[in-house]
């Protein structure tokens, strides 16, 4: 049992799968406790212990704290400009993890019929503090304007729940020929 358990109106983010269980003397018993906040702090609290035919309990101080995957993302837009048919050029967009948690990050709606737009990496999970390069490259045998769009899409590598809004990226770019009529 929980302190904030005996209180109204508290939510109390601890969890364990074992709340009666017996100790043979001179045994060990492993106990798995689980934190699951849902607001992003810092959680204290006091797990309270009750033994059989003792009245005094065991208490023993806990805390975590919450909090949410966060990314950024150096540009949310992708001009490759104007490349000679057949000729290729890459850029690349870099996610950082700003948040205390490792995330998973994927890419959503990616147009595999535009096969003009490569991209290096569509599913990767990046460490807390660290960042993840997507290298994404043009080429087009067909003249032609091109666009496309994806999302990248992230949360916490346990997926609890906390998965973020679509951070939408545009890349564009035109491929064209050079024709010359030399008389």
């Amino acid at each position: 049992m929980f302190e904030s358990q005996l209180k109204e109106d508290v939510v109390c983010p601890y969890r364990s799968e074992k709340v009666d269980f017996l100790v043979e003397k001179g045994k060990k018993l492993e106990y798995e406790l689980f934190a699951l906040p849902q607001d992003v702090g810092m959680f204290r609290d006091k797990m309270i212990i009750l033994l059989n035919d003792n009245p005094d309990p065991y208490i023993f101080n806990v805390q975590c704290e919450g909090v949410t995957p966060e990314i950024s993302v150096s540009t949310r837009s992708i001009d490759f400009g104007n490349l000679l048919l057949g000729q290729s050029i890459t850029k690349s967009i870099k996610v950082e993890n700003t948040s205390k948690i490792p995330v998973k990050v994927f890419l959503t709606n990616v147009d595999t019929e535009k096969k003009q737009f490569k991209i290096s990496i569509t599913e990767f999970v990046i460490k807390q503090f660290e960042e993840q390069i997507i290298d994404i490259t043009f080429c087009s045998e067909d003249q032609s304007k091109f666009e496309s769009i994806f999302n990248i899409e992230y949360t916490d590598v346990e997926e609890c729940g906390t998965k973020k809004d679509p951070l939408p990226i545009t890349l564009t770019a035109e491929a064209f020929k050079v024709m010359w009529d030399i008389k």
